[in-house]
């Protein structure tokens, strides 16, 4: 199984599209999405499918101990 993180900032209609591609796959889970805004819309449509989520201010982004920990 390979896990994959979406990263979004705004509206998240393509996020939405990408777990609705991957809700029955064998081989891919989306296990986090992740974004720099708090009010991304793409968060609320995650945890609609009960995907975890998580702000991460965009400096952080570089921090590879904040993105791995």
């Amino acid at each position: 199984m390979t896990n994959i993180a979406i990263f979004v900032s705004g509206s998240g209609t393509n996020c939405e599209n990408i777990i609705r591609h991957f809700t029955d796959s064998k081989n891919v889970k989306i296990a986090l999405v992740l974004s720099n805004r708090s009010d991304a819309y793409a968060l609320v449509r995650a945890e609609k499918y009960n995907i975890p989520t998580v702000i991460l201010p965009k400096t952080d982004f570089y921090k590879e101990e904040q993105l791995l920990g």
